[in-house]
């Protein structure tokens, strides 16, 4: 319609994993159940204002504090929509089918094995299933492959350690269980276009 606005924030996953998300917290299955939510015009104002000082703190450049200020105005701004979304007719169906549920436990174990394991096979023997059931059933509920969400999984997790941390790509490398530097560099290349020290230095 001709009212129409439209104002966007794009955030990385990795970005998102840094902030102190609570382990309960599941906004994105939320609007997975209900994608159209109407919210209330006060709930509006407040990611708007909140969207609106988070590109003013990101530009000023010669703060000591912007990336706090910027990295705490989107976890306020994370909240405000989980509240939005803290409704009874946004609740999550207790029933899920059987392949939602095995869906869910391997994303579990994802999170749990993510620095050492990278195989297929790793996880369907955690489940007590085929390598070929679990593949089939990640993909019918997700739409992407098991080794995509894997590997995902590994990139944002040597992406957090080359950011935070001040470990070296060697002693990354082999907390991430690859076989030497240059197997890791080839792998974070190959899913990122950089090498492990241009995203360090970036």
């Amino acid at each position: 319609s001709p009212d129409l606005v439209v104002e966007s924030l794009l955030i990385s996953s990795d970005y998102v994993l840094r902030l102190p998300i609570p382990k309960d917290f599941n906004l994105l299955k939320r609007m997975g159940y209900s994608p159209v939510k109407q919210v209330t015009v006060a709930c509006i104002e407040n990611l708007l204002e909140l969207h609106s000082l988070i590109a003013k703190h990101n530009q000023n450049e010669d703060s000591t504090f912007r990336d706090l200020q910027v990295r705490s105005l989107v976890f306020a701004l994370l909240m405000e929509l989980a509240t939005a979304y803290d409704s009874p007719e946004t609740t999550i169906p207790t029933e899920i089918s059987r392949q939602e549920q095995l869906t869910e436990t391997f994303f579990a174990l994802l999170f749990e094995h993510r620095a050492k394991e990278r195989s297929v096979g790793f996880y369907a023997d955690k489940m007590c299933l085929t390598p070929k059931y679990l593949s089939m059933t990640v993909k019918t509920v997700t739409g992407h492959s098991i080794l995509s969400w894997i590997n995902e999984a590994v990139v944002i997790e040597a992406k957090r350690l080359l950011k935070v941390s001040d470990k070296t790509v060697l002693q990354i490398s082999e907390e991430l269980n690859f076989p030497n530097p240059s197997f890791f560099g080839n792998f974070f290349k190959r899913h990122t276009g950089l090498t492990p020290m241009q995203y360090k230095k970036s």
